[in-house]
């Protein structure tokens, strides 16, 4: 692996981890009287979640076909949905006997989140702008 591709990862997996960690921090300071930051929260940990789960896709790529990425329709395929990337991601790591300190996350509360969050990263982030527009908006991700 090169220099170059070297730190692009690097770069990428670093952004990753700080809107990551920007976003549960977020998450954690916000009530209902300050319900931007939930929308904010969720803006960043659903980036940062599809941002991770392609990032997997396009390393197991690069080392299965011996140092080559694919072509971007390869990842945008997956669009949004953090749901697909996720799945992928646990077929990657299964695949290729990754374990986990604390086990993969897939009880049923964390499906729970990432179905809120899958909805979010899909249009509910729009719920307000929709309500305004008299659209059918779905769900408000707050009160979910």
């Amino acid at each position: 692996m090169g220099n170059k591709v070297f730190t692009a990862l690097a770069e990428e997996a670093a952004f990753t981890s700080n809107i990551l960690g920007e976003g549960v921090t977020q998450l954690a300071k916000a009530n209902y009287a300050m319900r931007g930051l939930y929308f904010s929260s969720f803006s960043s940990i659903s980036l940062g979640i599809e941002r991770l789960g392609k990032l997997c896709i396009l390393l197991d790529y690069y080392i299965s076909s011996d140092g080559s990425f694919p072509k971007e329709e390869y990842v945008r395929k997956f669009g949004h949905d953090l749901g697909k990337l996720y799945e992928m991601s646990h077929n990657i790591a299964k695949r290729n006997d990754v374990t986990f300190k604390y086990g993969y996350p897939d009880s049923d509360i964390h499906m729970e989140i990432m179905k809120l969050l899958t909805g979010f990263a899909r249009g509910d982030r729009y719920a307000n702008l929709n309500k305004l527009m008299e659209e059918s908006y779905g769900r408000d991700p707050i009160s979910e």
